[in-house]
């Protein structure tokens, strides 16, 4: 029985052919090892060496009080969602205020502007959140 010879020696026809030979000619298989295996069983070359990546790190930093910390994310939110609440608010509050309406002598134009960049990364986030749901 003659059997095509595979293109390179880890192919599984390779190890197939060779052991149907070995058996022909009444000799063991001892030096292959099943299931064959392609790569490294570890792979660690970390891209940003330092930094974890896991399903449940939280890291909240130097804290007084990491304790309450952690609490107030498992309770009340992610810093995220915080944030997310804060700047909805402070929108809600500009707009009432007409803070943006005002004149050069109540609210200076560079105030206005740092106010108009806030309002867009409101609107652009809530653009997003959005689209995700």
């Amino acid at each position: 029985m003659n059997f095509p010879q595979a293109n390179t020696p880890g192919d599984c026809r390779s190890i197939l052919c060779n052991s149907v030979a070995m058996q022909q000619e009444g000799k063991e298989m001892s030096d292959v090892k099943l299931p064959v295996e392609y790569g490294p069983n570890i792979l660690d070359e970390p891209i940003l060496p330092g930094w974890q990546f896991s399903l449940f790190n939280v890291n909240v930093g130097h804290s007084s009080d990491s304790s309450t910390e952690m609490a107030l994310i498992a309770k009340v939110g992610s810093y995220g969602k915080q944030i997310g609440h804060l700047a909805e608010a402070l929108e809600i509050v500009i707009s009432h205020l007409k803070l943006m309406d005002l004149p050069e002598a109540q609210l200076a134009d560079d105030k206005k502007k740092v106010l108009r960049l806030f309002l867009n990364d409101v609107e652009a986030a809530g653009k997003i959140k959005h689209r995700r749901k």
